[in-house]
């Protein structure tokens, strides 16, 4: 009898040794605290290799052997691809069987503000499980034989907004989910421009022309209270038949944005609005909601002139007089900020 409680004692201890090590919740270890362990795999790998990538980056507390049995034991001898996150006290055979099956995490993309094509690729393929090469080709086989105004029509309908995808995210559907945001905005257009208050230059837009002139704005405003402001001058420009002279669709021209010269402004191009009026080909970014918004919203005012100041906020005027007065005023004020400037570098000789 007593050996039989001897057995039965011994095989419960094996039985709760062996379950607390198939189940343990301590096999790893955060090195930032609660921080989960982030795991990329990128193809088919062998659990030997993820443990000695665990082992390499000093978050596997227990032994290579260990992970091992404990991965052959529950039948995960592979992980799938995917991006994973590995809880610091969730139990191992919790997410071994999540790198077996492929249940990944999904990860965010936040798309910049503003951005140009080349710079959203190589930002997708930094994130995500195909590089920018060819997220660029896919993007471009979307709009094959058409020209670069069909380019950045598409490029202007991805919203500068959140997603949450997974890593390995199929292209075509990556690009549906970027594009939908838009299509939602595009849904309200008609509504929008009939709205009594909205400017007089808006009621004949499509939303084509919309996002055009908001992407023009979205490069001229730092800060979201001035677009209402700056949207309004543009449509009083276009209103009264004048050129809209507008100095982001000459850094699109000349292919990147800086401080124009004299020349940029002569410069040949079809998106130079100082030579050609009317609204460019296309949009020249992808602009944000509230640079929509501020063509919808654009205040109604007198206003067909602006300076940027200092500060990267702008004066604004009714007539040409007024605006060569400011125009000289901080002129000024750049000309003696460069003299002082070379007197500090002079006192420092």
């Amino acid at each position: 009898m007593i050996h039989r409680v001897v057995f039965s004692v011994l095989l419960l201890a094996v039985f709760w040794s062996r379950n607390e090590r198939l189940h343990t919740k301590d096999a790893i270890i955060s090195s930032e605290g609660e921080e989960p362990i982030t795991l990329v795999v990128t193809e088919r790998t062998p659990m030997t290799e993820i443990a000695g990538e665990l082992i390499d980056r000093n978050v596997l507390a227990i032994s290579i052997e260990e992970f091992t049995w404990i991965s052959r034991t529950h039948g995960w001898n592979q992980a799938r691809p995917g991006y994973y996150e590995l809880g610091r006290h969730t139990p191992i055979s919790s997410w071994l069987r999540d790198l077996g099956l492929g249940l990944q995490q999904q990860v965010t993309l936040t798309i910049p503000i503003g951005t140009t094509p080349e710079r959203l690729f190589q930002l997708l393929g930094n994130t995500l499980r195909t590089d920018s090469a060819s997220i660029a080709s896919s993007f471009e086989s979307m709009i094959e034989g058409y020209p670069e105004a069909e380019r950045m029509t598409l490029f202007s309908r991805i919203l500068p907004v959140n997603h949450t995808v997974f890593w390995t995210i199929p292209e075509d559907e990556l690009w549906q989910r970027l594009l939908e945001p838009m299509n939602v905005l595009e849904q309200r257009h008609q509504e929008r421009i009939s709205a009594d208050d909205v400017h007089p230059s808006v009621n004949e837009m499509s939303f084509f022309d919309v996002l055009t002139l908001a992407s023009i704005t979205e490069w001229e405003a730092l800060y979201d209270d001035e677009k209402p402001t700056i949207s309004g001058l543009y449509l009083n420009r276009l209103q009264r038949g004048m050129r809209l002279q507008a100095d982001p669709t000459v850094n699109f021209a000349v292919g990147e944005r800086r401080a124009l010269l004299y020349e940029d402004y002569r410069v040949q191009h079809p998106y130079n609005t100082y030579l050609f009026r009317g609204l460019p080909p296309s949009p020249i970014t992808n602009p944000s909601q509230s640079s929509i918004e501020s063509i919808y919203n654009a205040e109604k005012h007198d206003y067909l002139y602006m300076v940027a100041t200092p500060e990267r906020t702008h004066e604004f005027n009714e007539t040409y007089a007024e605006h060569l007065a400011d125009v000289e005023l901080w002129q000024q004020w750049r000309a003696e900020q460069r003299r002082l400037k070379r007197e500090r570098e002079r006192a420092l000789e």
